[in-house]
């Protein structure tokens, strides 16, 4: 091993060097992704340990006393967190103080730092449809290691109710790929980036296994030598050592691309790897292509049906190798593609076999996850034991410490006391969660507790405050175009027009639906459609209304997506009663209070009451009206 020389009053954080003049953050000779902003940040909390740094002094000392919202400042301090992570084999370097500020987690290190020979670090697991603490997305994977089941109420005029999230945001969206094994477009190579002739010295010297474990610990962590060794991989140098470089070279490239967010090349590398690995009998990394092209499939909001085909073949793969670990992921992701579509039965079958892998090979976390991802089918179908399940999964959870998967249950227990009409109870189990997310070090979930939050604070009345928590959670979700960070937005128009903003929220309406133009995904644009068709309501253009209402009950098809099929009902009972189609809207407000009753829905329950007062109004019936408005939920009245 070489030896470093020292710098006067060198920093070190653990095998990180602190670079003040640079503003630079290094592990050996490699450069960390930290910005400037980010180790200045950092720099602060050294300099003030063990003390605690105010969130006033960080602003003020990093950004010089500029307007800083609290959004920017957490996403910067999670940014930060995550590097120091990765690079520190998942040490943390920061602590959250609740109310009072953050803190260095462990004393600075001082004198010189030590260069690795070599720049390979242990292995990264595969890409997976839900790592740990994270659901899948409502439409995608958790709309939301933990399943979400898709839940959006959006709105219906004047009863406000917005999308429901446990889990973490979706991704950018995939392209569609027919094609199992041959690419829609043939990859371009990878960038061969610029880096010091030393680096590429030590590339060139490398093993292929060498070069892959340096790959693996580079993503995340420095992408010019992450695409640098991958393109050493595919070199014809090593074909003798590792026959399928090649095949390898494409999974890393398509990783890596998968991580930009370029689905389209990232398709087509794995596909050209999918290939290469099947022409070699490696049956190993075959599986793990075929679960990667189906993460990236399933992200794409289509043909969920061609994802779970490789889902399946992945699965089948790693049974066969008896790799009991990465079946149990595969359990997990068929599960959650199938929570995603609001397709609950298929979802019970994966969830049945992934309960049965957790109990004979998983961890506690398994365990805990099964337990939520039972409760997510059975909310899903309407069953009155999902909080059973979240209540075992939160208990399990403190028991073992884990404040992920305890936030993620309280996160599932405030959306059901939402559903039952207790909105302060919700906005309690809410805050918890993100006291406890708090102290975990995956800080992804904050988006998704702010929006649940911004949700409470709606069906409490409080627009100002629900209209801010909308707008940080759209600011942390990690992708404007995400399901998450379109909810937040629609969100924020519904305060808006509640707050008489009708023009800013006409606007934002408008930019929203630009955005999801080009994705492809039914369940947003219906989201999106029935608030166009409120607008057109406000506007007294009825007809547009239903048009619109017709559209979105198309895209939903069979969805079994209960909160977005209840929300649409109701604005079709606004658009019966705006055309005075009384009957019309009368047998429609029944057969959704049946349904809302079945599933004890108390929140469609009491929205439903109202509008049975204004169809009884309409009719001329005021002083049965008035009379039922005492009966709050109640309408056995007006079935006459």
């Amino acid at each position: 091993m070489a030896e470093a020389t020292a710098e006067p009053n060198a920093l070190s954080l653990g095998p990180i060097h602190v670079d003040r003049l640079g503003k630079r953050l290094m592990r050996g000779d490699v450069r960390l992704d930290a910005d400037a902003q980010q180790v200045d940040v950092l720099l602060a909390l050294i300099q003030a340990y063990p003390a605690i740094v105010s969130k006033d002094t960080l602003i003020q000392e990093v950004w010089g006393g500029r307007f800083v919202t609290d959004a920017a400042l957490h996403k910067t301090i999670s940014e930060l967190r995550k590097v120091l992570r990765e690079a520190c084999d998942g040490q943390e370097w920061i602590e959250t103080r609740h109310r009072r500020g953050y803190q260095l987690a462990a004393a600075p290190g001082t004198g010189p730092i030590r260069v690795a020979e070599k720049l390979a670090q242990p292995d990264v697991p595969e890409v997976s449809a839900t790592p740990r603490g994270r659901s899948p997305d409502a439409k995608s994977g958790s709309r939301g290691s933990l399943a979400l089941f898709p839940v959006i109420g959006v709105m219906a005029v004047l009863f406000w109710f917005g999308t429901g999230w446990i889990g973490t945001e979706n991704q950018a969206r995939a392209p569609a790929v027919t094609s199992a094994t041959t690419p829609a477009t043939s990859p371009k190579p990878i960038e061969v980036p610029r880096v010091s002739a030393d680096v590429q010295s030590r590339l060139d010297r490398m093993s292929a296994g060498d070069l892959v474990l340096t790959i693996r610990s580079a993503f995340g962590q420095d992408g010019a030598l992450a695409r640098a060794g991958i393109a050493e991989l595919g070199d014809p140098r090593l074909a003798a050592e590792m026959p399928d470089h090649r095949a390898l070279a494409d999974k890393f490239a398509g990783i890596h691309a998968y991580r930009s967010g370029d689905f389209d090349q990232a398709m087509s590398h794995y596909s050209q790897a999918l290939e290469g690995f099947v022409q070699s009998g490696n049956r190993q990394e075959e599986g793990n292509v075929l679960n990667n092209m189906g993460v990236l499939h399933s992200e794409s909001g289509r043909d969920p049906e061609q994802a779970a085909i490789w889902f399946k073949r992945s699965r089948d793969i790693r049974e066969a190798l008896n790799d009991t670990t990465a079946v149990l992921a595969s359990h997990k992701n068929l599960a959650n593609l199938w929570l995603s579509g609001a397709r609950f039965e298929p979802a019970r079958e994966a969830v049945s076999a992934y309960v049965v892998a957790a109990r004979l090979n998983g961890s506690a976390a398994d365990q805990i996850d099964a337990l939520l991802l039972q409760g997510d089918v059975a909310l899903g179908l309407g069953e009155a034991n999902a909080a059973s399940w979240f209540e075992q999964a939160h208990e399990l959870a403190v028991r073992a410490g884990d404040a992920l998967m305890a936030a993620s249950a309280q996160q599932r227990l405030g959306r059901l006391e939402l559903r039952a009409g207790r909105p302060a109870e919700a906005r309690a189990r809410f805050q918890q969660a993100l006291t406890l997310f708090e102290q975990s070090p995956d800080s992804h979930q904050r988006a998704i507790v702010l929006y649940n939050l911004a949700n409470a604070e709606e069906a409490l009345g409080d627009a100002t405050t629900a209209l801010a928590h909308y707008q940080n959670a759209e600011t942390e979700a990690p992708d404007r175009h995400s399901s998450l960070a379109v909810d937040a937005a629609l969100g924020r128009v519904r305060m808006l027009w509640r707050l008489d903003r009708f023009p800013e929220g006409e606007s934002l309406l408008a930019q929203v639906n630009q955005r999801i133009l080009m994705q492809d995904e039914s369940l947003m644009t219906a989201a999106v459609n029935i608030h166009r068709s409120s607008l057109a309501l406000m506007k007294n253009r009825p007809m547009a209304a239903r048009a619109l209402i017709q559209d979105a009950r198309k895209l939903l098809g069979q969805s079994g997506d209960w909160d977005l099929l209840a929300t649409l009902q109701e604005q079709e009972i606004w658009v019966h009663l705006a055309l005075a189609e009384h009957d019309a809207a009368h047998s429609a407000l029944e057969r959704l209070e049946d349904q809302a009753k079945a599933r004890t829905d108390q929140r469609v329950l009491d929205r439903l009451h109202q509008l049975g007062l204004l169809l009884q109004v309409a009719r001329g019936s005021t002083a049965d009206a008035y009379r039922n408005s005492f009966f709050g939920g109640s309408r056995e009245g007006s079935r006459k």
